[in-house]
């Protein structure tokens, strides 16, 4: 009886050790995480450093990040809500008379940020678009699309683009339901796809060159698509 009681002893024992080394072995991966800066990651913190973006900060995912809920993602970065979880989308109005980003007013490309649980709208995007010409621009000139060049674009890969450092200086529209959020500070990609970059709403427009805010999105009902694209 006491031999089963000391055998009883060790594998619970062992089964703790077990269970302590996988703990230490995630805590450690956590660690990689917080402290390993890659080129990227220091370009972008220079690039928001010298436009005066002070509140941003930089946090790595897992590698499985995107096959998280929404739920998990927001605890996993410490976002206020899932409705503070953002994501950058380029679009092409491939009608444009223009063939590049020079004007911003009419500018063949538009980077788009939404909330991941709103729908990003291609018609209350044409709208806002041709507004910025008082609408003297003929509609036939006007439809948006995804961007199927938007690495090429941005420099940045799918589930990685972020509005700040885009390889081309496409111009930016905010969704003003972000000006809504409470605690105000929302989380973006940051150019890699376990990079992710979190920045006070108060300083969105130093973004880039030319940033605008407009009602671009509405709520996403469940099972949804993202957009109407």
């Amino acid at each position: 009886k006491l031999r089963n009681e000391e055998e009883m002893d060790w594998e619970q024992l062992n089964h703790q050790i077990d269970t302590a080394l996988q703990h230490l072995d995630v805590l450690k991966k956590r660690i990689h995480l917080l402290t390993y800066h890659s080129d990227n990651h220091k370009r972008l913190q220079k690039i928001c450093s010298e436009r005066g973006v002070n509140s941003v900060q930089f946090t790595r995912a897992p590698e499985d990040y995107y096959s998280w809920e929404l739920s998990q993602r927001r605890d996993y970065i410490g976002a206020g809500s899932i409705h503070h979880l953002c994501k950058s989308i380029i679009l092409e109005n491939d009608e444009c008379v223009n063939s590049d980003c020079s004007d911003p007013l009419n500018s063949r490309y538009y980077c788009l940020v939404i909330q991941y649980t709103t729908r990003l709208s291609s018609q209350k995007v044409m709208r806002f678009v041709r507004g910025l010409k008082q609408n003297l621009v003929p509609l036939k000139n006007y439809h948006f699309r995804l961007a199927k060049t938007s690495e090429e674009l941005t420099g940045f890969e799918h589930n990685a683009v972020s509005p700040v450092g885009m390889q081309t200086p496409i111009p930016i529209i905010f969704s003003n339901l972000l000006l809504e959020l409470r605690p105000r500070y929302i989380w973006l990609g940051g150019g890699e796809t376990d990079l992710k970059l979190g920045v006070h709403v108060s300083e969105l427009s130093k973004m880039g060159d030319h940033v605008f805010f407009a009602d671009i999105a509405h709520s996403r009902d469940e099972g949804e698509n993202e957009y109407d694209i």
